[in-house]
């Protein structure tokens, strides 16, 4: 897969957009991270990453039950 750079920085551009994770998170309820990687289509690893730049954002809510987590929209 080839990706493409932003023109000024240089960087990578995200192949996912953080409205992505969002419209996973409200088609699904309160799903695990593992329910919004397969949702979105990228791995648990990404997704787990993308979730918690969005809770830093305070766009999402992460709620702790048992060994895994469940991710809400504010």
């Amino acid at each position: 897969m080839v990706r493409d750079r932003d023109e000024d920085s240089g960087k990578y551009t995200q192949e996912y957009d953080d409205d992505e994770f969002i419209e996973a998170i409200e088609n699904l309820g309160m799903p695990s991270t593992k329910q919004v990687s397969d949702e979105v289509g990228c791995s648990y690893t990404l997704a787990y990453h993308r979730l918690n730049i969005l809770l830093e954002k305070d766009r999402v809510q992460r709620l702790d039950i048992g060994n895994s987590f469940a991710w809400k929209t504010n």
